[in-house]
């Protein structure tokens, strides 16, 4: 059936996410979380007979399905959605729904329950719910469902379940959503997801919904753990994966420990330490070397899964893992030869496959094969053999087709520990008698085929033979017919549709959709059955699908090597890339360092070493490369060669060598913070933490908030730069470097409210780099700002922006450029060469500083600017240092809203001398993100604004700081209405410092009784005023109060006045004020109790609703009597669609004379006012009156003179 129905989406979008969601599934993000769009798809109705009769079964391709044995089996959709690391756990809400009915001509088809392989067909039941067919119940399904919050290495995720059908059986009738629309709302907002290799970031970009890449990681952690006989027979695939761009470490047991427990917990370990979280874990050896867990599914299969489950409780993997299940060392050399064959030819081999399916219940093995075979294999190009018992195929045909050379061998059908039974029968011997010289991936969709807790099953001989296989996919327990059926088309739609061609990647993503197709994974369920019960016997990383042919020749050598910008534990590497040949360019860079010279190939492969992969590098691209981890006050030798994707490596680099700095020493002050306070009250503290040190040296520091009993949200904190102030240098050829400290990830606000971000931060901005050297205009005309050259020390401009840009408040429409890498707002009269830190009252001021240095305007250097709409761009291209022989790239982007973005591309050269941050045209305010320190690096963005649309979370925190400077953690304790105790937390700081490596600041508050008791607190409305009465039972040290005021329609509490108190008092005292000329509206109040030394307190907030009139009404006028001005009120009621009504007031005199005129017009519903003067008139009585249409109302007053 075909539905016709459209969404007008364009009326709601703001941003459409990019990422692959399902069909009928559209979902916009706002600051608030996401709202998603649901329309439903085509659906097919397809008659099936059964011993029951016929049904119509419902189905949607690629929507997954309800099963609840003997129920209708009906399509439902689920996908993922990243949240926030400490985001409550979320929940949808439905906006609204548009339904539509339909009458089938048979009955829903009931969903079958699952059928074990090795059972006989003949024996499977029709589950049919004859009770719920019969009634006139409906199935009742929820429309949409969020699952509790899972990890995958590292990242929080939900699952959102829309499920648009329900059945009515005594009908036959078929309940759709055809439309609806829902928000999921979140407290945290997602922003682009940094820190992640290119492997795991595409395989997130397929499985959530609202993935956005962020930065990516460079290096790629493989982790092996073996039996220790088994160590030196790895080399040569250790050697292989270096090639390749993996960060490889190898454990023996003996170090690990051998028992599950024990090597789940170095692993544990290992994920941990965010340096070497592994990406991808291989297990050398067999069960009795490494032992396999117990499964908790179905069955209690035999895995490995639950090595990798490292984060939260749920059954994701965080790591993708595989394992050579070898008992010699010569089996572990088939296995490794077989591996680095295929991945080193796959690009080159003839995409030839083969495709063996069993007799029985060949209409599903078959149409599984079939299925992939149409929709994947053969559009790609591959030749696909098929090999079904059903047509007559046989166990020799089988043999000659892998003799002939076959990609992937791909198998249906049933299958025991030793063979595949029936499809056709194809045994351990007939494996070993393969003469094969192409290695094939094999997957095995069977029962027990592989199950490696035997001493060796039919999967293990694939691996550990000469010939067979290069990977073995298959299951330790009986597998069942649908769900294997299910998973086929799964994995290889995630290797052609998702494009994870890597062996686990698509293994994993494949499982996972299967789960969401049949229902979520929950303990002793089925479907954890089958995550735990499919195993990789192999290497989990290995490629399966290239395109671009091996060459051997490799990159040219890097010449230009240099190293600078030392720390105490780090030194930072620069070089161009240089030319390669294979397409794509250098793919990796092999970084070695050593305590001794590094004077040939032996040396260098002795050498600690560093892969630095996922690059696409032509030839000139700078490259820069921070060496962590570095002994204090020590001499390192250095080389890098470059590689391509095959392996190929240059010759050695030029061998550099640099000393890092000196030790730190921390210091945090004060040692405690502790308070007394009341409840509904505020108090804020700075933590300082300094590196005392008189020599260069830079403390590394992270702070942790840990073991807190406050309540949730009642303690905020974060990070203020507090360097030492320094004054521009007066010798621009001997300048001196005074180096200060920074922030990493996110700071502020400062005085004024700028806050910062930056992409290595949690939901941080992206990296992107949108390029103008063509399309801008270039700056020329530089105005000397002294003696020097003005393309050395100058400025250009004004520009003008195209916009107002408010900057510490005031608004600017021009720019001015200084040739010294930072942008003003005024001509500057004076040279600026020597950076400060921020703010610094002296010249020069009101700046924005992407990277303020000595630096020179010189050739080959560029600077360009772009007014785009509402965003002013300014770009540096290959803008030299003045001296140092640097080469810098990077970019300011100004906005309207008076957001400002800094984009760093190409940063090569001393980092370490520069400022970046802003400040205001007096120097008293001034946002430091970092001031002569490591920070500034290639590929960063960086976010500022007053006003910003992001929420800096109250993580944990990090920074270095140079000697004699020091940082700043202001904490933020909030009380609301919590119990009065004791509450505390620590405050851990971890750094470099060998003498204090970890200082901990407890933090502590006790709360008391308040000095101030409300006996009483209300809110009366009457007509446009709210009168507010309070009163106290007892009052100590009391100021006084501030009325505040919140309009529900605006948001904000604004403050009315101040009522002054009684000091000290232990009488009831009594309180009001009178909110006046309010227009109609739902209003709150609260009062904020001063007391005399400055503590604050609020009261509980008390609500009144200021309505519209229900009738025509005119008020006495006060005063009455009066002399010589008075008051009168009227009302019009809100009836007639709040049509406007003729209103015309009138005075009188006793005689009937008319003597003013004070109202004539059309009024909207409402109270109106007006003010009578009666300074001409005579003293007496007099009379006012109101015609409102049919309403006439005459009232009286007397002037007294």
């Amino acid at each position: 059936m075909k539905k016709n129905l459209t969404i007008l989406f364009f009326l709601l979008l703001s941003t459409l996410l990019a990422a692959k969601v399902p069909d009928g599934i559209q979902i916009s993000k706002s600051a608030k979380g996401y709202t998603i769009y649901f329309n439903l798809p085509e659906y097919q109705l397809q008659q099936m007979k059964t011993k029951e009769g016929s049904f119509t079964k419902i189905e949607i391709p690629d929507y997954g399905i309800t099963s609840e044995a003997g129920r209708p089996q009906l399509p439902r959709i689920s996908f993922n959605l990243v949240i926030g690391e400490s985001e409550y756990p979320p929940s949808a809400r439905e906006i609204n729904k548009l339904l539509r009915e339909r009458t089938l001509d048979f009955h829903a088809y009931p969903f079958q329950a699952p059928w074990r392989r090795d059972l006989p067909l003949s024996d499977r039941p029709f589950n049919y719910d004859r009770k719920f067919y019969e009634s006139s119940r409906t199935t009742n399904e929820p429309l949409i469902t969020v699952s509790e919050p899972f990890w995958i290495a590292g990242l929080r995720g939900v699952t959102v379940t829309i499920s648009p059908f329900n059945y009515s059986p005594s009908e036959k009738k078929l309940i759709m959503v055809n439309e609806a629309t829902f928000t999921i709302d979140l407290q945290q907002p997602v922003g682009r997801i940094s820190g992640h290799s290119d492997v795991y970031s595409g395989f997130f970009e397929q499985f959530f919904a609202n993935y956005e890449k962020g930065t990516l990681r460079g290096t790629k952690n493989y982790l092996i753990i073996t039996a220790p006989e088994y160590e030196a027979g790895l080399a040569p695939f250790v050697t292989h994966k270096l090639n390749n761009g993996y960060n490889v470490n190898l454990f023996t047991t003996s170090v690990t420990g051998t028992t599950t427990t024990a090597i789940k917990t170095f692993i544990q370990n290992r994920y941990n330490d965010l340096g070497t979280r592994p990406e991808f874990i291989l297990l050398v050896g067999d069960v009795d070397k490494i032992p396999a867990w117990t499964g908790s599914g179905t069955g209690s299969p035999k895995t490995d899964l639950n090595y990798a489950l490292l984060q939260g409780t749920d059954y994701y993997a965080d790591a993708f893992i595989g394992r050579f299940s070898v008992t010699n060392t010569t089996e572990l050399a088939n296995i490794i030869y077989k591996t680095i064959y295929m991945e080193n030819s796959i690009a080159s081999l003839p995409k030839n496959n083969v495709f063996m399916a069993s007799t029985d219940n060949y209409s599903v093995s078959e149409g599984s094969h079939n299925f992939v075979i149409n929709t994947y294999f053969a559009p790609d190009g591959y030749d696909n053999l098929k090999l079904y018992s059903h047509s007559g195929a046989t166990t020799a045909q089988v043999s000659d087709a892998f003799n002939a050379g076959k990609v992937f061998g791909i198998y249906s059908g049933h299958g025991s520990e030793y063979s595949w039974a029936d499809g056709p029968p194809f045994s351990q011997s007939n494996v070993r008698n393969l003469t094969n010289t192409i290695y094939p991936y094999i997957f095995s969709f069977a029962c027990v085929t592989g199950a490696y807790d035997l001493s060796e099953c039919y999967g293990e001989t694939w691996i550990r033979v000469q010939k067979g296989a290069a990977s073995f996919y298959g299951s330790s327990v009986n597998s069942y017919w649908d769900e294997d059926d299910i998973l086929e088309r799964r994995i290889f739609q995630s290797m052609f549709v998702a494009g994870l061609t890597k062996v686990t990647p698509m293994m994993d993503m494949g499982k996972y959709l299967t789960c969401q197709y049949f229902g979520n994974v929950t303990p002793g369920s089925m479907m954890l059955r089958y995550l735990e019960m499919y195993n990789l016997m192999g290497d989990p990383s290995i490629e399966t699908k290239r395109n671009i042919p091996p060459d051997a020749t490799p990159p040219d050598q890097i010449t230009n090597l240099s190293a600078g910008d030392a720390c105490s534990n780090s030194i930072t590497l620069n070089w161009s890339a240089p030319y390669d040949s294979t397409f794509g360019g250098v793919q990796a860079y092999d970084i070695r360092y050593s305590l001794t010279p590094i004077a040939n190939d032996v040396d260098f492969n002795n050498a600690t070493s560093i892969m630095y992969s996922g690059h696409s590098d032509s030839a000139g691209t700078p490259k820069s490369y921070t060496v962590r981890g570095l002994a204090f006050n020590t001499l390192y030798y250095f080389a890098v060669k470059a590689m391509d994707m095959w392996g190929n490596r240059s010759v050695m680099s030029n061998v550099v060598s640099f000393t890092t700095l000196q030790a730190p020493m921390a210091s945090v002050s004060p040692g405690n913070v502790a308070h007394t306070l009341m409840n509904q009250s505020t108090v804020i503290d700075t933590v300082y933490i300094a590196n005392p040190t008189a020599y260069p040296s830079t403390l590394d520091y992270t702070v942790e908030f840990a073991n807190s009993s406050y309540p949730s949200k009642s303690v905020s904190y974060y990070l203020i730069s507090d360097a030492t102030k320094t004054e521009s240098a007066e010798d621009k050829d001997n300048p001196g470097t005074n180096h200060g400290a920074s922030v990493r990830g996110s700071g502020g606000p400062d005085p004024f409210g700028y806050k910062w971000m930056d992409s290595d931060a949690p939901n941080g901005p992206t990296y992107e780099w949108n390029d103008i050297a063509s399309t801008g205009t270039l700056v020329t005309g530089w105005v000397p700002t002294g003696t020097f050259n003005a393309a050395d020390e100058g400025y250009a401009g004004p520009f003008n922006l195209g916009f107002n840009f408010k900057f510490y408040g005031v608004a600017k429409s021009q720019i001015y450029i200084s040739t010294n890498g930072f942008l003003t707002f005024s001509a500057l009269n004076q040279n600026a060469y020597s950076n400060s830190s921020i703010p610094n009252s002296a010249f020069p001021n009101d700046i924005i500083c992407p990277f303020w240095d000595d630096l020179d305007a010189k050739s080959p250097g560029t600077v360009h600017y772009k007014q785009d709409g509402n965003k002013f761009i300014i770009q540096w291209t290959n803008y030299q240092g003045y001296s140092s022989g640097s080469s810098y790239t990077f970019q300011v982007v100004l906005y309207s809203s008076g957001k400002i973005m800094f984009y760093y591309k190409n940063m090569s050269g001393t980092l370490t001398s520069a400022t970046v941050g802003i400040e205001n045209s007096n120097g008293t305010i001034g946002t430091q993100i970092a001031y002569n320190a490591t920070y500034v690096k290639n590929n960063l963005a960086v976010k500022i604004a007053a006003e910003p649309e992001w929420i800096i979370p109250s993580g944990n925190l990090a920074g270095t700081i140079y000697n004699n400077n020091r940082t700043g953690i202001v904490l933020t304790i909030n009380t609301e209405d919590f119990q009065l105790g004791y509450y505390s937390m620590d405050m851990i700081v971890r750094s470099n410092c060998s003498v204090h490596p970890v200082i901990t600041v407890p933090i502590t508050m006790e709360l008391s009784l308040i000095p101030v008791e409300l006996a009483a607190f209300e809110a009366k409305p009457l007509r446009d005023e709210v009168q507010l009465l309070w009163s106290t039972a007892t009052e100590t040290n009391n100021r006084g109060f501030y009325i505040e005021r919140r309009d529900n329609q605006k948001g904000g509490w604004h403050e009315l006045k101040f009522i002054e108190g009684k000091g000290t008092s232990s009488e009831i005292t009594e309180y009001s004020f009178a909110d006046r000329n309010l227009k109609p509206g739902s209003y709150e109040y609260r009062l904020r109790q001063t007391d005399l030394n400055g503590v604050v307190a609020f009261s509980q907030t008390v609500k009144a609703e200021v309505g519209l009139p229900t009738e025509f009404a005119l008020f006495q006028n006060y005063p009455n009597p009066f002399n010589p001005t008075t008051t009168i009120a009227f009302a019009i009621p809100g009836i007639e669609g709040g049509a406007l009504v003729g209103v015309t007031l009138k005075v009188y005199d006793a005689l009937g004379n008319e003597v003013a005129s004070l109202v004539q017009g059309d009024y909207a519903p409402g109270v109106y006012k007006t003010q009578l003067d009666c300074t001409n008139f005579a003293s007496g009585v007099y009379f006012y009156r109101m015609t409102a249409g049919k309403f006439t109302a005459t009232k009286k007053f007397v002037v007294m003179k």
